[in-house]
């Protein structure tokens, strides 16, 4: 596995999972030139096999994908696996206008949990609907499906993909995915995706064995260890405790993202180059940046 921009849209791979970044903020989107190295969406990651592609959270990043993915489209049915981790806004406002919701030819399935007695589809269209979008999703020409789950479910996506789920450490409650592809190796590729959950004494434990020798750890390194310490009860985590999980975890390689909105390039290029001194298995996650993950025995 490497980190070089290997994804190409005219491009499939054959064996493993590729993972492509489209958005790397927390909290809010930002633009200016300050955020151009990095970038400035909110979360978006794709993984993607030979023949099928999941999106995890729907940031701001996701307009970027979907602009990606339809130069991609060969008029035939497609399929898109959106997994949400929770319902707070940076990680669903690129929702609104993404043009593969307005193709009678997608099918998107969304996967996330209830909130309190409103289910999963009731909590979309509070947000995407009237009075604050013209269009509901019932409205939309691309046919939604829509899949509850909780913590600790496991399924699969089109006998492709499994997926593993375990609660995160957030305000309101987040889901935590582990990708797995499926497949006759002994040790398949993998893809842990934690975002927006606070790395507390209680949940380092927990998430080191739930991301166990996985190829890729995708974790919250909002802030560093000083401002996290002014940020507790937040839900996030900070670059040093993302390090020390990669290496209790024995992942292959960490990408850390979901950073503070107002890091710039400057400061967050400092900061990697601190890290990688003392980890070169943790990258800062880049938007367009792209991921080849294998299973441990490849």
């Amino acid at each position: 596995m490497d980190g070089k921009p290997v994804w190409k849209a005219e491009g499939r791979m054959d064996m493993g999972l590729q993972v492509r970044v489209w958005g790397v903020r927390g909290s809010g989107p930002e633009c200016g030139p300050e955020y151009q190295e990095y970038g400035g969406n909110t979360s978006c990651v794709t993984v993607h096999t030979k023949d099928k592609t999941v999106i995890l959270d729907a940031g701001t990043g996701i307009g970027n994908f979907d602009r990606s993915f339809k130069r991609q489209m060969d008029g035939k049915r497609r399929r898109l696996d959106l997994l949400l981790s929770h319902f707070h806004m940076d990680h669903l406002m690129g929702l609104y206008g993404c043009s593969f919701l307005f193709d009678p030819q997608i099918e998107v399935h969304i996967y996330g949990e209830r909130f309190g007695e409103k289910g999963l589809k009731e909590c979309l269209c509070q947000m995407f609907g009237p009075p604050y979008w013209p269009l509901s999703l019932d409205q939309l020409p691309a046919l939604v499906r829509f899949h509850e789950i909780q913590a600790g479910n496991v399924f699969l996506l089109e006998d492709q993909i499994r997926v593993q789920t375990l609660r995160g450490v957030h305000p309101g409650g987040s889901i935590l995915y582990r990708l797995e592809e499926v497949t006759q190796e002994s040790e398949p590729a993998s893809v842990v995706y934690g975002l927006d959950c606070e790395l507390t004494d209680a949940m380092l434990p927990k998430l080191r064995e739930f991301a166990r020798a996985c190829g890729l750890l995708i974790c919250d390194a909002c802030y560093t260890e000083e401002e996290l310490m002014l940020r507790q009860g937040w839900g996030h985590g900070s670059i040093e405790r993302c390090r020390k999980l990669r290496q209790a975890s024995g992942a292959q390689q960490a990408l850390f993202m979901h950073y503070e909105r107002s890091y710039q390039d400057a400061f967050l290029r400092e900061q990697e180059k601190m890290s990688l001194a003392q980890d070169p298995a943790c990258l800062f996650a880049r938007e367009g940046m792209a991921l080849r993950v294998h299973g441990n025995d490849r």
